[in-house]
């Protein structure tokens, strides 16, 4: 009978454990297109909730941060080991690798840029809410126009 419990309490501690790992390991694949040049790189930041007021410009608050070379006019980026969430992906070319988005005298992007979902808005920058994506019952693959 002892052995009998311990074998079923064994399957269940097994499963559990099972299930929670399963919880947190989710992929987020990045596609990148429409890339001006393959010079320098790519750089793409992942935020999720807690950082969403950070979202698009504090790339130094994102949760996971991906450089990347470029390959004609193209690049991808993996993020692994996710937990059930809403997430949101900001990309940028760091075409003279001076490790930041250069801008026009405007205050306008001088190098190409993207975020998850390819929003283009007019005269604003996207938010969090209309970039996010949610990733819960499978791994998601993000395709990034790049607007050069």
């Amino acid at each position: 009978m002892k052995r009998i419990l311990f074998l079923i309490l064994l399957f269940i501690l097994t499963s559990a454990i099972e299930i929670l790992s399963l919880q947190n390991n989710f992929e987020i694949i990045v596609n990148i297109e429409n890339v001006k040049s393959n010079d320098g790189n790519i750089r793409v930041q992942l935020y999720n909730e807690s950082v969403r007021d950070a979202f698009p410009v504090e790339s130094s608050k994102a949760i996971q941060l991906k450089v990347t070379h470029i390959i004609g006019n193209k690049s991808r980026v993996v993020f692994s080991g996710l937990p059930c969430g809403r997430y949101a992906i900001t990309v940028h070319h760091d075409e003279n690798l001076n490790v930041k988005m250069d801008k026009t005298f405007f205050g306008l992007p001088d190098e190409g840029w993207g975020v998850s979902n390819n929003i283009k808005p007019i005269m604003r920058i996207p938010d969090f809410d209309e970039c996010s994506f949610e990733v819960c019952n499978h791994n998601s693959i993000i395709k990034i126009t790049m607007n050069n």
